[in-house]
C-alpha cells in the first residue's frame, strides 16, 4: 500500500510540473496579481490531488477548472488588467480567450474546463477576438479626434 500512495504521488508531481506554469500563467493573467495566483494554482493543485486525479489530462483540466470556478467568484476580479482590451470583455470571454489563445489549449479541454460546448468556445472566442480588435480600432483613431479643433480645423 505505501509503494502504491509514493507511486501514485511521484505520477501526480511529475504531471504538475509539466502544466504548473501553464496554469500559474492562467491565474496571473486572471488576477493580475501574482501572489494570488500562487495561491490560487497552490490551492487548484491541492484540490485536483484529493480528488485522486492521476492522469496528466485530467489534473491539467482540473486545475484550470479550479482556477476559473474561482476566479469568477474573486474580488480580484473587480482589479483585473486595467487599462487593457481585457478588461472590457465579459469573464467568460476573457476566461476563452486566455484559455484558448494564450495557452493553446484545444477547444474540447476549455469545453471541459468551462463546462460548456465546443462550438460555444467557439463563438465566445470569435466574439471575444472582434471586441478587442474593435477596441484597438477605437485606440487608433483617438489621436485624430484630439488634435481636431472646433469647426473642424487644424
Amino acid at each position: 500500500m505505501v509503494n502504491q500512495t509514493s507511486s501514485h504521488l511521484e505520477e501526480f508531481n511529475r504531471h504538475v510540473l509539466e502544466i504548473q506554469d501553464g496554469a500559474f500563467t492562467f491565474a496571473c493573467d486572471l488576477l493580475g496579481d501574482e501572489a494570488a495566483a500562487a495561491i490560487i494554482t497552490q490551492r487548484a493543485i491541492t484540490q485536483v490531488f484529493k480528488l485522486g486525479r492521476t492522469d496528466r489530462s485530467s489534473i491539467r483540466k482540473g486545475v484550470l477548472r479550479y482556477i476559473a470556478d474561482n476566479y469568477t467568484r474573486s474580488r480580484a476580479a473587480s482589479n483585473l488588467l486595467q487599462g487593457l482590451q481585457l478588461s472590457k470583455l465579459s469573464e467568460f470571454n476573457r476566461l476563452v480567450l486566455l484559455l484558448v489563445d494564450h495557452l493553446s489549449l484545444p477547444y474540447a479541454d476549455v469545453a471541459k474546463i468551462l463546462r460548456c460546448s465546443p462550438s460555444k468556445v467557439c463563438r465566445q472566442l470569435a466574439l471575444a477576438r472582434s471586441k478587442i480588435a474593435n477596441c484597438d480600432r477605437i485606440k487608433m483613431r483617438e489621436p485624430h479626434a484630439e488634435n481636431t479643433y472646433p469647426g473642424g480645423r487644424r
